[in-house]
């Protein structure tokens, strides 16, 4: 114990002694430290250039429709001082620049461009200052925001799968209002958005980014100030739009065509032929089971002509037999849809112009038919002469009996008629028409 209080006696005096020379000598120490470390890392410049600079509030002339965009000072130089330890490292990652639009100086279009060192940085503001940044302002100029509305297209890509086929596609909003400066929105040509329908056998929905396009394709750099929004709210900005893609099933059918009315007296229609004779066609799938064939008149009523060629559109054809329709008979909504490479049917009818002969027929040959019971049919001439057609082969061969003629009394009371004798052959042929007065008693 004795010891420790004689060996604290000592370093009171050590510290007590001579205290003016010690703090010399400390003050000395310490220079002789800093003039080492100055030596060995010593204070430079350094500058960095091209470092980008970050708009803050880039939205905040938009309020007022306006937007501002960057002249000059997008990017600054900087010019920085410190211990070479800490200064030939830093890059533009270590620095966080700024301009902010809110600080816009009216008279001038000028913003203040704000440099500091970022917080990530291994760089600390007590060693590191900046020195000089070049520009010190960010140039900016303001022009009036437009807007546009535009349809959103839908660009489909890929191949449904077999059997299958892409009917319809429903985008919603369908239009879309586009806001930027005239020179952005000048050259956009179309909106529209991509669906790939590679594989679908069924209906599907999904929800898709609209792109915008000028004449040669996807603009890929938009300004960060354009924006697509809702057509009825400017504020509600639109990122995707909703695409139902309709798929239906596909059915071969057949093509008919059937020849309808009588030609021109003296002719006969002996062939009809029509192209394409099968074609397919899409629709739901309990809908496909319903039809087997499409079945389309070719009316060549009063036709005189040898060759008779009319062309059909398919679709048309669908539609007024099959298609659902309101009372009026308009379309509502197509039951199927012709999805063929051949959209029409092209149809021909060929006509052969007959023989004609002049037969004489007594009266008293000619039934009368829907007589009224207790009534008597009399005819004023006892022949009658009537003009008959048929091909060349069986003109000749034709007798009187083969014409079957007859009368219609039907409704007929007691009077004197002219009435039109009527023809039920038991062979090919046409007759012109007659008339005969009759008198019923």
């Amino acid at each position: 114990m004795k010891q420790i209080k004689i060996l604290c006696k000592k370093l009171v005096r050590v510290f007590t002694t001579n205290v003016g020379l010690k703090l010399i000598a400390l003050v000395i120490a310490i220079l002789a430290w800093l003039l080492v470390m100055v030596e060995n890392d010593p204070y430079v410049d350094k500058t960095i250039k091209n470092v980008s600079v970050n708009i803050i509030n880039e939205d905040y002339f938009q309020q007022s429709m306006k937007i501002g965009s960057v002249e000059s000072g997008d990017r600054v130089t900087i010019v920085v001082h410190g211990p070479r330890s800490e200064v030939s490292s830093l890059n533009s990652t270590d620095f966080t620049v700024t301009a902010n639009f809110r600080d816009l100086n009216a008279d001038t279009n000028a913003v203040p461009i704000n440099v500091a060192i970022a917080a990530s940085s291994q760089a600390t503001a007590a060693n590191v200052t900046i020195k000089k940044q070049t520009p010190s302002v960010m140039k900016i100029s303001l022009e009036d925001m437009v807007s546009k509305k535009f349809t959103i297209n839908v660009n489909t890509s890929g191949e449904a799968a077999s059997g299958s086929y892409v009917s319809e596609t429903i985008v919603s909003p369908n239009i879309i209002t586009v806001m930027g400066s005239q020179a952005d929105i000048d050259q956009i040509k179309k909106v529209a958005v991509d669906v790939n329908v590679s594989g679908a056998s069924e209906s599907f929905s999904g929800d898709y980014v609209p792109k915008l396009y000028n004449e040669y394709g996807e603009i890929k750099n938009t300004s960060s100030y354009m924006k697509i929004v809702d057509s009825n709210d400017a504020e509600k900005e639109i990122s995707s739009a909703k695409v139902d893609v309709n798929v239906l099933a596909t059915k071969q059918i057949f093509i008919l065509v059937s020849v309808q009315g009588s030609p021109a007296t003296g002719y006969e229609c002996v062939d009809e032929q029509h192209l394409p004779t099968e074609v397919t066609i899409a629709g739901a799938k309990e809908d496909l089971d319903d039809i087997i064939a499409l079945t389309i008149p070719f009316d060549i009523s009063n036709t005189n002509q040898t060759v008779v060629e009319q062309t059909f559109n398919i679709q048309d054809y669908l539609n007024k037999q099959y298609a659902d329709k309101d009372s009026e008979g308009n379309i509502i909504a197509a039951k199927y849809i012709c999805i063929d490479e051949n959209q029409t049917v092209s149809a021909q009818a060929t006509l052969e112009k007959l023989e004609s002969r002049r037969i004489t027929v007594l009266t008293s040959t000619i039934d009368k038919r829907n007589l009224e019971e207790g009534y008597s049919l009399n005819f004023k001439e006892t022949t009658v002469n009537v003009m008959v057609y048929a091909i060349k082969d069986v003109i000749d061969t034709i007798k009187a009996s083969d014409l079957n003629l007859y009368v219609d009394a039907d409704g007929l009371g007691e009077g004197s008629y002219e009435m039109t004798i009527k023809c039920d052959p038991a062979i090919d042929l046409t007759m012109n028409e007659v008339t005969i007065e009759a008198v019923i008693n």
